[in-house]
């Protein structure tokens, strides 16, 4: 038999190991509401075809449309503003008008991917990477994910989900965030035919609420009416919301 002290030593032991796991896992399902409401502005960066940097910025709104019955979830982001800056000057940059849709099913996969606009819809579409790990994950752990690249339902994107670790509120972060690597590639559907794509990036999710607070990355492949094929740098941050959208949300079950 354990002597006292021994059998002491071994409940300390057992809870801090418990403690530590529980600390080292993550689940960053978010639970949506119908009518959540979040601002980005994202920040494209390109060549053009003399190699002066091209920079477009967007300020788009995202809301949580509907959730159905089967538990998938429908989100809508919508383009408020757009404008471009190359050698100093300013000029429109036409976005279109469309909704770009994204659409969850009840486990958090994202099952469909459109914009009714134009490239810039599209540009904005694979910068955000919507998918998210489906169910809870260590520190340094993986998870693979496909998502769809198109209408025609040929195109996908491949990809892997690295939870890196914990990032403290600072500068670029107003909240403790976990951060989360993406990469993925594969077929997308673009306006002048099928795209090879390849997409790297990094965000960084509320601890407490499970909303994107920053992203940044960089795409390659994408052929853009005018701008050429040449490497394409974002980043993405959420701007002011309603009080309501900052409280901690509880978080989607895991399986």
């Amino acid at each position: 038999m354990l002597r006292t002290s021994q059998f002491i030593c071994l409940l300390v032991a057992t809870a801090a190991v418990t403690t530590a796991s529980a600390q080292d896992t993550v689940n960053l399902r978010r639970a949506y509401k119908v009518g959540d409401t979040d601002r980005y502005k994202t920040v494209i960066q390109v060549a053009s075809a003399d190699n002066s940097p091209i920079d477009m910025t967007f300020v788009t709104i995202d809301k949580v449309k509907e959730i159905k019955a089967d538990g998938s979830t429908v989100l809508g982001m919508t383009v408020e503003s757009a404008v471009g800056k190359f050698g100093g000057q300013e000029f429109p940059v036409p976005a279109g008008s469309g909704e770009i849709a994204i659409e969850m099913d009840k486990d958090g996969k994202v099952t469909r991917q459109e914009t009714t606009g134009n490239s810039m819809g599209q540009i904005l579409l694979i910068a955000r990477q919507s998918q998210m790990p489906t169910k809870p994950l260590k520190i340094g752990e993986e998870a693979k994910f496909e998502t769809p690249g198109g209408k025609n339902g040929k195109g996908k994107m491949n990809g892997v989900l690295t939870v890196v670790g914990r990032a403290k509120k600072g500068d670029k972060l107003p909240v403790d965030c976990i951060e989360l690597k993406t990469v993925a590639e594969g077929l997308v559907n673009g306006p002048q035919g099928d795209m090879k794509l390849k997409v790297e990036g990094k965000s960084f999710i509320g601890e407490e609420t499970n909303r994107l607070i920053r992203s940044e990355g960089a795409i390659t492949g994408l052929v853009i009416p005018m701008l050429g094929d040449g490497p394409l740098k974002y980043t993405i941050t959420r701007m002011e919301a309603d009080k309501a959208a900052d409280k901690p949300t509880a978080a989607a079950p895991g399986k």
